[in-house]
Formats: C-alpha cells, structure tokens, sequence
C-alpha cells in the first residue's frame, strides 16, 4: 500500500492552478543598475575580443535582475501550495501540503516612504502599507503568504474566496503565546 502511495504522480507532480504574481524580486534601483548592465554588454560586445566574454558576463546579470519575479502558486488537484522564484523565466520552489495550514488571515504591514525634493527641504510622506492573507497553522506561529492586496476590502473578499476553495477557517490573526513568551513579557512591564 505505501508503494501505491510513493508512486502516485499527483503528489509529486503538481500543476498549478492558481498563481498569484507578487512582483519583482529586486528594488526598482537594482533594475535600473541591470539596464545600465545590459547597455554595458551591448558596448562590450561592440568592442570585441575580450569584450564578448566581460559582455556575456553583463548580459547574463542584467537579465537575471530583470527576469526576477516571485509569486505563489496553489495545486487545487493536490493541495499543495509552494512560493516559487522566477529566474530566467523558469519558476522553482518547493511545494508544501496545505493540510499543514488550518486557518486564513490578514496582517497588515504598515509601511510609510518619504521621499525629498534634491535640497532635503521639503519631504513628503505616503502610506504604502500592504494588506497580506496568508495560510496559518492552527496556533498561528507558521505562516505562508498567498496574497498581497491594496486594501482590506480586497484582501477580506480574496480570504473569504480562497478560504471557500481550500476549506480553511477564515480567522482574526491571534497567535498562541507559548510561556517564554509570556513569561518575557510579564518581565517587561
């Protein structure tokens, strides 16, 4: 019965229904260093000889930054979910059984980016602050993201929705404090 079991190919090959795209894997200044990379490889390559070698170099790095994407992607067939990284236009990443998760929540990262004008004088501040859903496990200590969305409203209609299709409980984020945790916390008030 085990050998039934470790030869089934629907555990081991997973074909994704679901992938959510949460965007580049670098910082838009990084990018823009890999199309500066890239026009470089161009030049290298105009100048010849060891150029093509030193151009090759550049070429592979500027479309390995540009090319950088990760995401998740969900198995409905299997139920299995994995964070993969696109590189080079090939996706990997190791796929886990959603069995693992009981629960779905949202945890809002608040972030705030200041930006100046060049003499520092004037800054201004905007809320770019994120609302994620994730899979937990049943004490909330293990999370997987699935999912960045804007708003709350978009982030509570998309758990509502994935915690339908994967029958989780869709639950206010309330991790269990073990008693370190406790005890640390007693010892800081």
């Amino acid at each position: 019965m085990t050998e039934d079991l470790l030869d089934n190919e629907s555990i081991t090959n997973h074909e994704a229904e679901i992938t959510l795209d949460h965007g580049p894997s670098f910082t838009p200044r990084m990018r823009m260093f890999a199309i500066i990379f890239l026009i470089g490889a161009l030049g290298m390559y105009a100048s010849g000889g060891a150029g093509y070698i030193i151009g090759t170099g550049l070429l592979l790095g500027g479309i390995f930054v540009i090319s950088s994407r990760h995401g998740t992607q969900i198995s409905l067939k299997t139920n299995y979910v994995r964070a993969y990284h696109d590189r080079f236009f090939v996706k990997s990443g190791k796929w886990l059984p959603i069995a693992a998760f009981s629960d779905i929540c949202i945890l809002k990262i608040s972030k705030t980016l200041t930006t100046s004008d060049l003499t520092g004088a004037v800054s201004t501040s905007m809320d770019v602050s994120k609302n994620e859903v994730f899979l937990m496990t049943h004490d909330h200590r293990k999370r997987f993201l699935l999912k960045i969305c804007k708003s709350f409203k978009e982030a509570t209609a998309y758990a509502e929705e994935m915690a339908e299709k994967l029958n989780k409980n869709f639950v206010p984020y309330n991790p269990k404090l073990t008693e370190q945790t406790k005890a640390r916390l007693k010892h800081r008030r």
